[in-house]
């Protein structure tokens, strides 16, 4: 009986794109919030450092959010049986994918252009 209700749970999830959204949401934002204001070094206008801080968090959770909004989706279409290695895969790859994006989107946002 156990195997038929971890069966049924995989088709569930599968089909519901969003299931467990919340539980991802408040992750994704606490890393990224934690990633923006520990992650980037301050070197610039130290005696702001607080306020440089609490702004690098507050747009790390923009990053949370977009990352969020990736990997619920395909947590629950990839991994509907939770398999721990295969939501660490989805959760870096997500991350990694998202670091790729924002770069891209930052480099074009300042006119870079690399030769």
């Amino acid at each position: 009986m156990k195997d038929k209700d971890a069966q049924l749970d995989i088709v569930k999830a599968s089909s519901r794109p969003w299931m467990l959204w919340r539980t991802y949401l408040i992750r994704w934002l606490i890393f990224g919030f934690i990633a923006g204001a520990i992650g980037r070094p301050i070197t610039e206008n130290i005696d702001h450092y607080w306020q440089q801080v609490a702004m690098q968090g507050l747009s790390g959770l923009v990053f949370g959010l977009a990352c969020w909004v990736v990997f619920t989706p395909l947590q629950n279409k990839v991994n509907p049986s939770r398999k721990r290695w295969l939501s660490w895969v989805t959760v870096i790859g997500t991350w990694m994918s998202m670091k790729f994006v924002f770069a891209g989107i930052m480099l074009y946002a300042f006119n870079v252009q690399i030769r």
